[in-house]
């Protein structure tokens, strides 16, 4: 708070005498005895607002683009948090730059109580927040370090707070969706969608009941098509996914074999299918590799291997009827399928080739339809129509001298043909061994998981689609993308020297006793001293000064610009004010404008100063 312009007082100083001020009027007794010097509780709460509300936008900018970091454009639109984050930016300089501009405004003022300063200088200080030429003047410079050091940081506070809202950006990445999709699986509960049957209905005739007559003939062409193209290409045939880049996991019940090694039983029915023991007579009808289906339910395999002398190998395959928990994944063009879990819950039984429907003697006669059960003895005919077209690419015959008439299989062709135990019976010698840990007994289960994997991309009725499983696409769209150290540190240092200027204004309002402004009113109280009216007149030694000067219209007047100037309590005056200091006459007192600071009572009011 400004003192009356009628207090008067005696300031005693630490260089020079006491000096006598003029006693004030009677008419402004009462404001002296009022006046008591103060801070404001104004500016100091504007400063600390100002920088906590800058330091919360800040804050409120970093959480806002952190939640919207791995987001979809599309449930934000960009230029909607541009413009947030534009917001963000423009407040938190905004209330930063007027912390620190307020900040310097009252440390001005400790510099002009302290030193004296060329009135050129004096517009520099003024202006040194709005007006950038303003550091052009040393005087300025070397007069008020600290002062031009805050003015600069309201200048380069907004150039930092360019960065934060490019922290935000938007890149292209693949975003996971989940998705209720129906997707292909094998029917096998519809047994005549993988065989062929021979259906026939015998009507009942008095107490003959009516019977229903299935018998299975071979498996579709579509499936013996399919194991061919699994088993002798290697891997599961593509299957077709339902969205882009999908992934999801089915458990399902499905067909598997089992194989192990051959028994001494089965051991003696390849034995005999094979020709061995040999005898020299029948050496060249020997055969080197069997395979064979019998009774249409089991898989045996024989091959020999020459280790002093010929030995006899054998596997035997069944089928069991399996869960299974396999998960697919469809990348691009890439198909991956992996088993996570197989259980083998018990072996399918097939009765014999024919199923038979006894009918109850009161069921309407039908003889264009088969009575398709569902009974999971009719369905075990899918499994056995696997096994047949599964067996079709395996089973045959190889003799020990290997040419093209003596092969009646194509097991050579999959995966067996490249393992150790069958490469060297083919006729292109010598032949790369593909897969030198691939024993038959394994291929063989290998082999059997292709090909029922590959049934998921067959056509037709051999497949179906379950509705609603979870499918997890990936789909590749344009996210937000948050770089948060950029941001941290642009806010981090513009905070930083905030934080700093504020501690200098509350040093500077410990130091006036007063808070401070740079407006008119301010200007207005602080030159009422006809000392400052004298050298405006005597200073316009031109037409143009005159009219520069009478109007306070720029340029100022050279005369007038290095006049030096100090903020105290003039000789004579009661109310603090700019005066002139003559060259030659620096001191603790400066032509009789005293210092301030260390006034601890009002002039002549006897009230002391805070």
């Amino acid at each position: 708070m400004e003192k009356s312009a009628s207090e008067v007082a005696e300031v005693p100083d630490s260089d020079s005498s006491p000096v006598a001020l003029e006693p004030p009027n009677a008419a402004h007794q009462s404001d002296r005895n009022s006046s008591r010097w103060r801070i404001g509780w104004l500016v100091p709460t504007q400063m600390v607002v100002l920088l906590t509300s800058g330091t919360l936008l800040a804050v409120g900018h970093h959480l806002y683009y952190n939640s919207l970091a791995g987001q979809p454009v599309g449930k934000t639109s960009q230029q909607w948090a541009t413009r947030f984050g534009t917001a963000f930016t423009f407040l938190v300089k905004a209330c930063l730059v007027s912390a620190v501009s307020t900040a310097y405004i009252q440390h001005i003022w400790v510099m002009f109580r302290q030193k004296s300063m060329s009135i050129g200088a004096l517009d520099a200080t003024f202006s040194a927040t709005t007006d950038p030429f303003s550091f052009l003047s040393i005087e300025m410079l070397k007069r008020v370090k600290i002062g031009a050091l805050l003015a600069l940081l309201t200048w380069t506070i907004p150039l930092a707070t360019i960065v934060p809202p490019s922290t935000l950006f938007v890149i292209p990445a693949v975003a996971p969706e989940v998705l209720n999709l129906p997707v292909k699986a094998p029917n096998f509960t519809a047994a005549e969608t993988f065989v062929n049957f021979n259906f026939h209905h015998t009507p009942g005739q008095g107490s003959r009941q009516p019977v229903d007559t299935a018998n299975y003939q071979k498996p579709i062409a579509q499936l013996s098509r399919l194991a061919s193209i699994a088993l002798i290409g290697g891997d599961i045939v593509s299957i077709e996914s339902p969205a882009p880049n999908a992934t999801y996991t089915l458990q399902f019940f499905g067909p598997s074999v089992q194989c192990d090694t051959a028994n001494s039983t089965t051991m003696d029915i390849l034995s005999l299918r094979m020709g061995y023991p040999l005898s020299a007579s029948t050496v060249t009808e020997a055969l080197a590799y069997t395979a064979v289906l019998n009774n249409q339910e089991q898989l045996l395999v024989g091959w020999t291997e020459t280790v002093n002398g010929t030995q006899i190998h054998g596997v035997l395959c069944e089928l069991y009827n399996t869960s299974y928990t396999v998960h697919f994944n469809f990348t691009n063009t890439l198909q991956t399928v992996d088993l996570l879990d197989r259980t083998i819950i018990n072996p399918t039984a097939i009765s014999g080739s024919t199923y038979v429907i006894v009918r109850d003697i009161t069921a309407p006669v039908n003889t264009t339809q088969f009575d398709k059960s569902t009974s999971p003895v009719f369905q075990t005919y899918s499994y056995l129509g696997l096994l047949t077209a599964f067996a079709n690419v395996i089973v045959g015959n190889l003799s020990i001298a290997v040419d093209a008439t003596d092969s009646t299989t194509s097991v050579l062709n999959t995966k067996l043909g490249f393992g150790p135990d069958l490469n060297t019976l083919a006729s292109e010698q010598p032949r790369s061994i593909l897969f030198p840990n691939l024993t038959i007994q394994a291929g063989l289960e290998e082999m059997w998981f292709n090909f029922t994997m590959s049934l998921f991309g067959a056509d037709g009725n051999v497949t179906k689609y379950n509705e609603s499983t979870a499918v997890t696409s990936d789909i590749i769209q344009n996210i937000f993308q948050y770089n948060t150290l950029d941001l941290f540190l642009a806010y981090f240092f513009s905070v930083l020297v905030a934080t700093f200027a504020t501690l200098v204004g509350i040093r500077a309002l410990y130091i006036n006793r007063v808070s401070y402004a740079a407006n008119f009113s301010s200007i207005l109280r602080t030159t009422r001293n006809p000392n400052l009216d004298q050298i405006v007149r005597n200073t316009a030694s031109t037409e143009l000064d005159t009219k520069c000067n009478c109007m306070g219209a720029k340029p100022l007047p050279k005369s007038l610009k290095g006049k030096q100037l100090k903020f105290g309590i003039p000789n004579g005056s009661g109310h603090a004010s700019f005066d002139v200091v003559e060259e030659g006459q620096d001191g603790a007192q400066e032509d009789g404008v005293q210092y301030i600071r260390g006034i601890t009572e009002c002039p002549g009011s006897g009230h002391q100063a805070p």
